[in-house]
């Protein structure tokens, strides 16, 4: 049995009022994963969490992945959010909570 190792990376904005978690797969080096992204509610609506995801971007194109995936609740102004920043569903999860999106870099 192959051991499947994850890497993880936690970044900060400047100001540490936003983050977010990346990471990925040993046996899956194209994808990369944003998760836990975070924003301080005094900071939020002030675009830090869109210079995070573009942050994140940028790092995975730098190490030479072609997608980004995450998890957003169905229907949540987060999914609405990471639409407009250019990411779609990757399939439909009919009866799940959840979807994956999925943003291709090259």
């Amino acid at each position: 049995m192959t051991r499947v190792k994850i890497h993880r990376l936690w970044i900060n904005s400047y100001n540490k009022a936003s983050g977010c978690c990346l990471y990925y797969y040993n046996d899956d080096r194209k994808n990369g994963y944003i998760a836990n992204l975070k924003t301080e509610k005094k900071s939020q609506r002030r675009g830090y969490a869109t210079r995070m995801v573009k942050q994140a971007e940028n790092i995975f194109i730098f190490f030479g992945f072609s997608a980004i995936l995450l998890k957003v609740k169905k229907n949540s102004w987060q999914e609405k959010w990471y639409r407009q920043l250019g990411y779609s569903k990757v399939n439909n999860n009919n009866g799940r909570l959840y979807d994956y999106l999925i943003k291709n870099l090259k």
